[in-house]
């Protein structure tokens, strides 16, 4: 019961908790200040469902969006790893202790990995661009050494150098292109 009353004033009343309780709490509990607010703005009668209040409901329709994201991403993870551990796995290599060694030694994970990226499809087409580009070059650097030799070290220059004309070229033909704090870095410093 106390622990119930301590969450509601974290929640809800966080001046009535110890300052370094409330601080260890918000750092335990890793939950977005965003959802806080909003959970605080609904008990307070400031935000209620199906009332449009403008730029705040976007901000927690976009939180909501990458929380699903989040939860997909992760429960898809988690399935995987368990359906091939107790399900498929067994089925098509059989109990023995060579297959469970054989399934447990990576193949589980594998099975979670590969399913856990279709929780992609969750997202807007526009912002699976952005995440693609996000991801896709810290993926590709996983099956690359992460130090060149000095007499190999060109071609990261060469890579960065055609990587930045692209981005450059992009800015000068549209500036609509290139999104977010970066493009409007750029569209700042190179179209006049």
């Amino acid at each position: 019961m106390s622990s119930g009353l301590v969450m509601w004033a974290w929640f809800y009343a966080p001046s009535r908790l110890p300052h370094a309780y409330n601080k260890w709490i918000t750092s335990a509990a890793a939950v977005d200040a965003r959802l806080i607010n909003a959970l605080r703005l609904c008990r307070n009668n400031q935000l209620q469902y199906g009332k449009d209040l403008g730029p705040d409901a976007r901000v927690l329709e976009g939180m909501s969006q990458d929380y699903a994201f989040l939860g997909t991403f992760i429960t898809l993870f988690f399935y995987g790893v368990c359906l091939a551990r107790t399900r498929v796995g067994p089925l098509i290599l059989g109990t023995s202790v060579a297959a469970r060694q054989t399934i447990d030694s990576g193949l589980c994970t594998a099975v979670g990995c590969g399913l856990c990226g279709w929780s992609i499809l969750i997202e807007r087409a526009s912002r699976r661009k952005d995440i693609g580009l996000f991801v896709v070059p810290r993926a590709l650097a996983t099956m690359l050494p992460r130090r060149y030799p000095l007499d190999k070290q060109w071609r990261e220059t060469l890579v960065f150098a055609a990587s930045t004309a692209v981005v450059f070229t992009a800015i000068q033909e549209n500036p609509k292109r290139v999104r977010g704090v970066m493009g409007e870095v750029l569209k700042t410093v190179l179209v006049p």
